[in-house]
């Protein structure tokens, strides 16, 4: 059998038994070497113990030329001179052929097809690293070995080119205000903005943050591990990282709402770990849920050439492992370490995952109820864990806090806030109102006056989570909720005047607006719902949240949890605020018995 049969055969093989695990990329890819198998590009095993890694060399053409590459084989002892590319996957395939490596076609995705003519040069070869070219996608073998390299590729690299795509939306515009914004005055900005002829380059710089660059997980990596500036390309125009940086931090100090909004979270993500050059990977986790990834593994292992040594040797990139066999392997890791791990993106639909390993793959867009030093629900004994059965059963050791009897099914607030189908707050105040008053109605009056909203400050403090979160987006902060916000309850529900002495200059609509303003902030509702217990306990919970729900507090954890009973096995729906448990009071008062839940 000639080589060409055997890698024809190979394919087929790879087409027949794994279609669902092939890219539409590599479905394309696969087909062509099917189809043409004397006129595709085909990789040569690397020789782990000769070479490292591979690169291309771009060679000159003109605009209308074919793209045409050179692909060779390199070691980090003799380091090469070489930039690395940073950009999208994404668009269709381009058609056939595409590019030539080595004389042979090779299929690659539309985005980087364009970005290789604008770094083309006419009459030099220019030397790149490329993923999806120096490493052969079809053997996720070398694919998990090479991951293993990317720090130190990207780290060797001369210069680092962040491409964000062809110039489009005046991108242009955007390009020529971002070294400009540095000459502004920190408080003319918002003057700056509103002049009809400057908007439109403030808007179209608002739509090249948004581009599907800033959110790719691999860039988290990428941008880290370059030593030198990045530059960051769109279409013809190319500035450095560091006046996107320079810009960027400016912004977020305005005082204009609109230019705050302009620059992406994932940037200031993005800068926070350039600049920190020690992390551990709950940490990167935690920011790059803000992040996407085409497979769900990369959420993973992107980010492990950024962590140290001891955990770098706990995960090896490992394509051959389902998204369920990945992640809840690095959550039982994260959980020798800390039990609050439990209260993140727990409970996914997606990817066959246990109910109390983290999704992280799911998108978030809102502050979770859990910041790190703001509860300690459950004291500060430690649980013991343990994994049973397949490994897919979690065992620890808490306290039941009561059973749900009431909940606000009615409010919907969802994380896109879409002001056609969402509940204003005013109506999911007025709903929760409800609920407490008819959960009132059932409990002893003892009961009632600690829940009574005329003279307690159990609902607002519930409704806050007993926080009052502070700053701006970027830089969100949070402390324990003042006494003040119990006035200002009292006004956002039109119970209470705005004080006197307050802006008494304002025109009364908006001094009501700016009085609550910090308590509305404070609010974070957003895919939660409202609570109340058997026994009269109030509280913030996941949205899945159903009556006869059992609360919980494990041991040494910082929330309490909502746990749904399957038999003898629990189901975690998510960590929830239990107004009057969150500083390990349940477990002084030892009323309580501590017990085991078996969690899948």
């Amino acid at each position: 059998m000639s080589r060409h049969q055997e890698i024809k055969r190979k394919v087929e093989t790879m087409l027949a038994e794994r279609p669902s695990d092939i890219s539409p990329h590599d479905w394309a890819h696969l087909t062509l070497i099917k189809k043409f198998p004397t006129m595709m590009f085909q990789y040569s095993p690397l020789n782990p113990q000769t070479h490292d890694f591979r690169l291309i060399t771009l060679l000159p053409g003109g605009r209308d030329d074919a793209i045409k590459c050179r692909l060779t084989e390199a070691c980090f002892k003799d380091s090469p001179r070489y930039e690395a590319l940073s950009y999208t996957w994404g668009g269709k395939p381009a058609g056939f052929p595409m590019i030539e490596v080595d004389g042979l076609q090779f299929p690659i995705f539309s985005n980087l097809r364009i970005a290789l003519f604008h770094l083309r040069s006419e009459d030099v070869d220019r030397v790149i690293w490329i993923d999806a070219v120096c490493i052969d996608q079809l053997n996720e073998k070398e694919k998990s070995s090479q991951i293993q390299k990317m720090r130190e590729i990207y780290r060797g690299a001369t210069r680092v080119l962040v491409w964000l795509g062809q110039s489009a939306e005046d991108s242009d515009l955007a390009m020529s205000l971002i070294p400009k914004i540095s000459t502004i005055v920190l408080n003319d900005i918002p003057v700056h903005i509103e002049d009809e002829e400057k908007r439109k380059a403030w808007d179209a710089l608002l739509l090249l943050f948004r581009r599907p660059w800033w959110t790719r997980c691999w860039v988290i990596q990428e941008i880290a591990a370059a030593t030198s500036d990045p530059l960051v390309g769109c279409g013809k125009r190319w500035l450095t990282w560091s006046q996107f940086a320079l810009a960027t931090d400016l912004m977020i100090k305005s005082v204009s709402e609109r230019v705050l909004q302009t620059p992406p979270i994932t940037f200031a993500i993005l800068q926070t770990v350039r600049d920190n050059k020690a992390h551990r990977i709950q940490d990167l986790l935690e920011r790059s849920v803000q992040f996407a990834a085409t497979k769900a593994q990369d959420m993973v292992f992107s980010l492990l050439g950024l962590v140290n040594e001891d955990e770098r040797s706990a995960f090896k990139p490992d394509y051959s492992k389902s998204v369920a066999q990945v992640y809840t392997e690095v959550a039982k890791y994260l959980l020798g370490n800390d039990i609050n791990v439990l209260c993140f993106y727990t409970n996914s639909s997606f990817h066959d995952l246990p109910s109390w390993v983290p999704d992280w793959s799911r998108f978030c867009a809102r502050w979770p109820l859990w910041m790190p030093g703001m509860y300690r629900a459950g004291s500060t004994q430690r649980t013991k864990i343990e994994f049973v059965g397949d490994g897919r059963t979690l065992k620890v050791k808490g306290i039941i806090v009561d059973h749900i009897q009431h909940v606000d099914t009615k409010s919907r607030i969802t994380l896109s806030s879409s002001p056609d189908t969402d509940s204003t707050t005013e109506e999911v105040v007025d709903n929760i109102e409800a609920v407490l008053d008819e959960a009132m109605k059932q409990l002893p009056s003892s009961k009632r006056r600690l829940l009574d909203p005329q003279i307690s400050d159990a609902l607002w403090r519930t409704l806050v989570t007993n926080r009052f979160l502070f700053g701006r987006a970027h830089t969100m902060g949070s402390k324990i909720a003042p006494q003040t916000f119990g006035k200002m309850f009292e006004v956002f529900r039109n119970r209470s005047p705005v004080p006197l002495s307050f802006q008494p200059q304002m025109p009364l609509p908006q001094r009501k607006q700016e009085y609550v303003k910090d308590f509305l902030q404070s609010m974070q509702l957003g895919d939660q719902r409202f609570f109340v217990t058997a026994n009269g306990r109030i509280g913030i919970g996941p949205h899945d949240l159903q009556k006869d729900d059992v609360v919980v507090i494990i041991l040494g954890a910082d929330m309490p949890f909502v746990l749904r009973a399957r038999g003898d096995i629990y189901q975690l729906i998510g960590c929830s605020y239990v107004h009057g448990a969150m500083n390990g009071q349940l477990f002084k008062s030892k009323v309580h018995e501590l017990r085991t839940f078996a969690i899948k």
